[in-house]
């Protein structure tokens, strides 16, 4: 469950609110989510520790974008970023026409309920609820009927696969249904907006190439936006765009298949500019599910 507030969602902070806000799509309509000089940092002792600076970026609707890189780099910090769970010490993030920078903890609670499905490397499925409750759980959360809410997550559950799962316990599924019912769980609230954070880092090779090729096809059936958090490189090569997170800024690279060598992230680069970041093309010599990012 992403987001617990009743909070109407008509009433979110929308970029032209302010006259310093900026236009959140550079007026193109099909760009959903836009990044502006992002700044994250934690005190560290006398000196602070500085995660990202000035990183940007834009993703356009029905894009499904892999991020990889070093453990530690921020990758599952900048997740929750866009989703709204933490702010940002600098800089603005811009969902459609709503600009998270203004929103309450409430405002947050409700944005992520109803515009954001957030998948987790750890299912965090509520051990004392059936796979249907789980679902249902961020549509309860809103007060929607227990009727409709059971209905929806039933039908959910049958598109991941477990129409025959349904009253069984979190701890009565194996490490695969668990993830798939967090990924019905992300969907039941009919999201714009899909972050998976490594959804299969948890997960034996074969298994987690069936949670990806479910989700790949969710992306496409539902009409999602999708960013992954990945180490797997054979997934990120499977996603339309891979952007890696170096030093606090993020580089397009480009993903070969030239035999089962692992990845690296070494390689000639070029740069060129897209509208919202400057981006670095890296040639990267192979793809494997094991990559070094």
């Amino acid at each position: 469950m992403v987001g617990d507030s009743s909070t109407d969602v008509e009433h979110l902070p929308v970029a032209n609110d302010t006259e310093d806000a900026g236009t959140p799509v550079d007026g193109d309509d099909h760009v959903l989510l836009r990044v502006e000089n992002l700044r994250k940092e934690y005190r560290s002792g006398s000196q602070p520790l500085v995660l990202f600076d000035g990183l940007s970026m834009t993703v356009r609707q029905g894009e499904m974008v892999a991020i990889v890189g070093e453990s530690g780099a921020g990758k599952s910090t900048l997740l929750h970023l866009l989703a709204a769970l933490d702010r940002p010490s600098a800089g603005d993030v811009y969902c459609a026409s709503t600009w998270l920078g203004k929103l309450t903890a409430g405002q947050a609670a409700t944005f992520r309920n109803r515009e954001i499905g957030y998948v987790w490397q750890l299912h965090y499925l509520l051990p004392e609820f059936t796979a249907l409750e789980n679902v249902a759980m961020p549509l309860l959360a809103r007060e929607e009927a227990k009727t409709t809410a059971f209905a929806k997550a039933r039908e959910l559950l049958g598109e991941v696969g477990l129409k025959d799962r349904t009253h069984h316990l979190a701890g009565e599924l194996s490490g695969g249904e668990q993830q798939r019912v967090s990924l019905a769980r992300a969907l039941v609230t009919q999201p714009r907006l899909l972050l998976a954070d490594e959804p299969t880092g948890n997960l034996d090779n074969r298994t987690a190439e069936a949670v990806f090729g479910l989700l790949e096809r969710l992306h496409t059936t539902h009409r999602l936006t999708s960013i992954l958090v990945t180490h797997n490189m054979e997934i990120a090569r499977c996603c339309g765009r891979t952007l890696r997170l170096h030093e606090g800024r993020l580089h397009e690279v480009r993903l070969q298949a030239r035999g089962p060598e692992v990845a690296s992230f070494e390689g000639s680069t070029a740069t060129s500019e897209t509208p919202g970041h400057p981006i670095v093309r890296t040639a990267f010599p192979g793809g494997s599910t094991t990559g070094t990012a």
